[in-house]
């Protein structure tokens, strides 16, 4: 009952590629989509209309998202941990959903200081 065969079916150097593009490409498109608000906060110089309960949750979410993205995709020990737990899974954790998660919390917590600094 524990014995399982993992195999690679397609490994190709055109799909690899093609998946960091469209990898890095939502990574971009997510990122680019945090800057509206920014500027929006800093244009008027107010942060109106803005829920401190929303932009709380989406930080402690950011955070969360990075410690698990940076955990699955840089440290052995949490890698061999999912693999015990996970033996017939596969870690699809890359570097552009690190670079996403990093992003997303610089983001907002530039928002969380316009909070206090705007009215």
């Amino acid at each position: 009952t524990d014995a399982f065969v993992q195999i690679t079916v397609i490994r190709d150097a055109t799909l690899q590629v093609l998946s960091d593009v469209l990898g890095w490409t939502y990574t971009i498109a997510w990122n680019i989509s945090y800057l509206p608000q920014v500027w929006l906060n800093w244009r008027r110089k107010s942060v109106v209309g803005l829920s401190m309960d929303q932009i709380t949750l989406s930080i402690f979410a950011c955070i969360c998202y990075l410690f698990f993205s940076v955990g699955l995709y840089a440290v052995p020990f949490l890698q061999e941990e999912f693999m015990k737990r996970y033996p017939r899974q596969v870690n699809h954790v890359r570097l552009n959903d690190v670079c996403f998660a990093a992003y997303s919390l610089c983001a907002q917590l530039v928002v969380i200081i316009q909070c206090f600094i705007y009215k």
